[in-house]
């Protein structure tokens, strides 16, 4: 009874706008008990759209930041030493509606469709733009990933890696840039400036590479180098495949062992036939 009592009077509060529970990230609960922006964590929520929106900062790059790993302005930190920023959490932060609907969805298991009034955080504009570029990054994550000559293995004059980007909408070229010509390249998140090397035409690019390994292989001593180079990784590589293998024949050896053991009782008639099947398996 005491509990049935006390179910409807959640359910009472809740219809009168009142939340019951812990209030979520940027939010805390005033004397009415009704949400309330709370201004230090609020302000976070919205570096994190801006960081995503006008700096065109990765997730990845957002929880580098907040963790302290750059130089995050105003260092996020200190300011929030109990809260372990993980990429799922910044996930969470760009999907929660109550930040811009100006609704939280408790009491809607009770059968209160509405939910609860939450006073909105960031404006709908900014959430359209980063939902955008959001589902964008997620279409193109579960695209192939597209096989190219150079990818990973060139560096720019400004010591940046090459990377590629495949043709998309609005571009009707692939082409290579260097990581450094933008916001989140890691040069620029530690402080530096970025590239101005421009991008690169992929047809273009590869070419001029090839043409240039041709001239350089010309040369007895460059293809000298270049097979030491290639000898070296082969010989790290059979290293590698070594340490990787002698676990592997270990196994093999006390599987063998263990066979001969039910191969031994099986011949002396130890166990049942049901039991020594079990054991083969």
């Amino acid at each position: 009874m005491q509990h049935s009592l006390s179910h409807r009077g959640t359910v009472t509060a809740v219809k009168a706008g009142k939340f019951t529970s812990s209030p979520p990230y940027g939010y805390c609960i005033d004397e009415d008990g009704l949400l309330a922006i709370d201004e230090e964590q609020a302000k976070i929520v919205r570096m994190i759209f801006d960081w995503y929106d006008l700096e065109r900062l990765g997730v990845r790059k957002i929880q580098q930041r907040l963790s302290g790993v750059f130089n995050a302005p105003s260092r996020i930190q200190k300011e929030e030493p109990s809260t372990r920023w993980h990429q799922s959490m910044i996930h969470q932060i760009f999907n929660r509606e109550n930040y811009w609907s100006g609704r939280h969805p408790l009491g809607k298991t009770m059968g209160i469709a509405e939910g609860v009034p939450c006073p909105p955080i960031i404006a709908p504009e900014q959430v359209k733009r980063v939902l955008d570029r959001l589902h964008a990054n997620k279409r193109i994550k579960k695209s192939p990933r597209s096989k190219t000559l150079l990818q990973g293995r060139i560096q720019c004059c400004c010591d940046g890696n090459w990377k590629f980007q495949s043709a998309r909408k609005g571009k009707t070229k692939a082409e290579y840039y260097c990581q450094n010509r933008y916001t989140d390249g890691p040069r620029v998140l530690a402080g530096g400036e970025k590239c101005d090397v421009p991008r690169r035409d992929q047809n273009e690019l590869e070419l001029m590479v090839a043409k240039a390994l041709i001239e350089a292989l010309k040369s007895p001593e460059n293809l000298s180098a270049a097979l030491q180079v290639s000898l070296r990784n082969a010989e790290q590589h059979f290293e590698t495949y070594g340490i990787e293998i002698e676990p592997l024949n270990d196994s093999i050896k006390d599987v063998e062992d263990r066979l001969r053991v039910v191969y031994r009782a099986r011949l002396n008639g130890a166990l049942t036939d049901a039991e020594l099947d079990a054991k083969e398996k």
